[in-house]
């Protein structure tokens, strides 16, 4: 009650270090509204902290006690102290920037970016887990912005901003805040992690794979990272250097499943079918619910002409994911390659009910009913791939093929001789 608020405040008056957050975590326990209660305590006139302070020290309680509506308009009302204000010391930076950066998470998470959290310099008595926090990205981007605009200028300000960014889609002015926090300190890793990230994300391979590479060759430890710079040689097309990176990992740390899936996709780019198998075969023995690496297994079986292994592979990934059309589509192929053309059939009939508008599934329709001699059934299914896709070269090639073939030659008016 009121006894405990003004506890609370001549607690915070007497230490305003950010140390002793206890007092205020019992103000909140014990009102209705704790974010009026703070507003109090921060616009107290003998004390009441310049700009900046107040906006780290409210931003910080408030984002202990949880409080996920409304705070933007709390930690804004503190911004209205004139002129720079020099953020205390550095333990209490640590605090500061844990509260008037908002601790960017949210409730949304994103799995790429691993390092995020460490864009937080937290302090263990201040931290707050990332998956705990409810303000809304809006909210985390205004703060941030005004934490900025009004002084609070610092590499992992624009870090958390370009964070927040990322997660809202708004990618290109993240990667602007991530170089922002990289020209105020060089040796920010999360920034330019998280940049590396973002320039992935908008096609820029080449610069990302450079950004890891010198990652990586800061902290060679951290398995992550090291991950991380594989899968950026696979997307910069780079195969036979990721297959060389991901070999390493798996030969210190095997149970990596994330690593021997991507090798397993490395290797079936390079054409390496049965190393790809075995690589499969690894994940779907540590992960039988992948239907991925069913599937990727399947595809490789195909292009070693090992049929039976592919249908197999095929039908559990459609266990697991029964209306996943490549992979009917793939079963198909599979049941052609062993000459169970009627199988085939069964099963792309099925792809073209789960999606009707896939002219390439018509086509292999098409194709499968002229090996069962359905001919009739056969021009329909290429017919049908043209209204789809009018300009679907395969379609037209073999509807052109096939009409020619059912086409009787003329009869000759005179007798032909061989000369």
């Amino acid at each position: 009650g009121p006894f405990q608020v003004v506890q609370a405040k001549t607690s915070f008056l007497r230490t305003p270090d950010f140390k002793d957050f206890a007092p205020l975590k019992s103000v909140g326990r014990s009102v209705a509204r704790p974010s009026k209660v703070l507003k109090r305590i921060f616009q107290h006139p003998a004390r009441r902290p310049p700009g900046i302070r107040a906006l780290c020290i409210l931003g910080s309680v408030a984002l202990s006690l949880k409080l996920a509506t409304g705070l933007t308009s709390v930690l804004t009302s503190g911004l209205t102290s004139p002129g720079p204000v020099r953020l205390p010391s550095d333990g209490s930076r640590i605090a500061a920037v844990n509260g008037a950066v908002s601790a960017v998470g949210g409730s949304r998470t994103t799995r790429s970016l691993p390092l995020s959290e460490q864009a937080l310099p937290l302090s263990p008595q201040h931290a707050v887990p990332l998956s705990q926090h409810a303000v809304p990205l809006s909210e985390q981007i205004s703060l941030l912005r005004a934490a900025i605009a009004h002084g609070h200028v610092d590499a992992t300000a624009h870090s958390n901003l370009g964070y927040a960014l990322f997660q809202a889609e708004a990618i290109d002015e993240a990667i602007s805040e991530f170089r922002a926090a990289l020209l105020l300190d060089d040796s920010h890793t999360a920034a330019r992690y998280n940049l590396a990230e973002a320039l992935s994300r908008q096609g820029e391979t080449s610069e990302a794979l450079a950004l890891f590479q010198r990652i990586a060759a800061e902290h060679p430890e951290r398995e992550t990272v090291r991950y991380r710079l594989a899968l950026a040689y696979l997307e910069d097309q780079d195969f036979t250097t990721a297959v060389e990176h991901l070999s390493a990992l798996l030969a210190e740390a095997p149970q990596h499943q994330g690593a021997q899936l991507q090798l397993g996709y490395a290797l079936l780019k390079l054409q390496r079918w049965e190393s790809a198998a075995e690589s499969f075969r690894k994940v779907v023995q540590n992960e039988p619910q992948n239907a991925g690496a069913f599937f990727n297994l399947g595809y490789a079986y195909n292009q070693m002409a090992r049929y039976d292994d592919s249908i197999w592979a095929l039908q559990q990934a459609l266990c697991i994911e029964p209306a996943a059309i490549d992979v009917w589509d793939t079963l198909a192929f599979a049941l052609n390659g062993a000459g169970r053309h009627s199988e085939a059939a069964l099963a792309l009939e099925h792809a073209v009910q789960l999606d009707p508008l896939n002219a390439n599934v018509f086509v292999r329709l098409g194709f499968t009913y002229a090996q069962l001699g359905n001919l009739d059934a056969a021009e329909t299914a290429y017919a049908t791939a043209l209204k789809i896709a009018p300009e679907h070269e395969n379609a037209q090639a073999s509807l052109e093929l096939l009409r020619r073939q059912r086409t009787p030659l003329p009869i000759p008016s005179t007798p032909q001789f061989l000369v």
